[in-house]
């Protein structure tokens, strides 16, 4: 009988001690984890770090006009390179306020890429619509801006 309780004791002991060393084996981690977390914090993220896109120094633009009297509509959109196309601002004037307006960017051999959309009526007077395109400027040939229905309201020439 004393033989037995010492022997239950002894696995209690054991018990606890495995638990004691567990529990510390996992504030340990918890521990390292933290401070992991804080350095990367500190230093910067894991693997490579995206920069978003943006236009070449020294940023040079160049700014075409276009009007169209039979629609009324007037625009002029600022180009400038960047290292994947260009980097776009438009303003327009002149279209039916309500209306969708796409600004498309035409390349060698009538290539048409959408460069920015925005709903005429919206915006104050004199606010340029930010856009960007997977074309250098001097591939862009002109610019033409359609109302959602799919009718040119202008074209810009490039």
């Amino acid at each position: 009988m004393l033989e037995r309780l010492l022997q239950q004791a002894a696995s209690r002991r054991r018990r606890t001690w495995r638990l004691q060393l567990a529990g510390a084996a996992a504030s340990l981690t918890l521990m390292a984890a933290a401070a992991g977390g804080t350095w990367l914090a500190a230093v910067g993220s894991v693997g490579s770090q995206a920069t978003p896109p943006g236009p070449t120094a020294p940023t040079t633009w160049r700014t075409f006009s276009g009007s169209d009297p039979s629609t009324g509509v007037s625009a002029s959109v600022k180009v400038s390179p960047s290292a994947w196309g260009s980097v776009v601002q438009v303003s327009a004037r002149g279209a039916p306020a309500g209306i969708t307006c796409r600004l498309q960017a035409i390349g060698p051999g009538g290539t048409r890429t959408d460069v920015a959309t925005w709903r005429a009526g919206t915006y104050p007077p004199g606010t340029t619509i930010p856009g960007a395109v997977a074309m250098s400027p001097e591939a862009i040939e002109h610019f033409e801006i359609h109302a959602g229905n799919g009718q040119k309201l202008v074209t810009i020439r490039a």
